[in-house]
């Protein structure tokens, strides 16, 4: 087992820089293998996996962003990176779960994050606009809506409160002047939302894949 950081500074793959908002080269600075959690497969025997981080730099900016990914994500042959998931800073909210129309606005949303805090506080709440038409809430304006969706159970007091919050700073965003939209606010904006959109749809999307996996699992093991 290789535990020792290997630098390889002359490889770069063009990608996304959370940090600056940038498509640019992310050039690895640093790449570290370890063992992962060993496990148990369906058929008794342990598995024992290893995992590779990877340290890049952003050659606009100068920030980094740690990845990772099983043993050979990033080989030789390939482009860095092609198998690899962000763990820092963290990636975006798995869009699979969100209807289309939400992951639409979702995605305009964070591609503006780093570059303009009151466009994506803006854009956070087209993004709770969409929701309301997903989940068919009715109201005169986005505050009554979201008072339908507490109302009607789709979201418990807690998330009620964060959408509320969403609301108010994307008003901010959109009419204030004097009081702008700061880069801390992005960042509280962004956790809210996704609390929300976690709640709403990534949480109930992860209990039927498990459902679904446990139930396959019977299956098999039935036959």
């Amino acid at each position: 087992m290789n535990t020792k950081p290997r630098i390889k500074k002359s490889r770069s793959h063009v990608g996304h820089c959370p940090h600056c908002g940038n498509d640019t080269p992310l050039r690895l600075v640093a790449q570290h293998r370890c063992d992962a959690p060993a496990y148990t497969d369906d058929n008794g025997e342990d598995v024992v996996l290893q995992l590779d981080y990877y340290l890049a730099a952003c050659s606009t900016c100068g920030d980094v962003s740690l990845y990772s990914g099983w043993e050979g994500s990033l080989d030789e042959d390939l482009a860095p990176f092609t198998a690899a998931y962000r763990r820092w800073p963290e990636p975006p909210l798995d869009e699979r779960a969100l209807p289309k129309t939400v992951a639409e606005c979702y995605r305009d949303a964070v591609s503006v994050q780093a570059k303009s805090p009151p466009a994506f506080a803006v854009l956070a709440r087209r993004t709770l606009e969409a929701l309301c038409a997903d989940k068919n809430a009715k109201g005169s304006n986005l505050a009554s809506r979201l008072k339908a969706l507490s109302d009607q159970g789709d979201l418990p007091p807690t998330i009620a409160g964060m959408t509320d919050v969403l609301r108010r700073l994307g008003n901010l965003g959109a009419h204030s002047v004097a009081d702008r939209v700061t880069a801390e606010d992005a960042w509280i904006v962004d956790s809210v939302l996704r609390a929300v959109l976690e709640y709403v749809y990534v949480a109930p999307q992860a209990l039927r894949d498990a459902l679904n996996k446990l139930q396959a699992r019977a299956e098999r093991k039935a036959r």
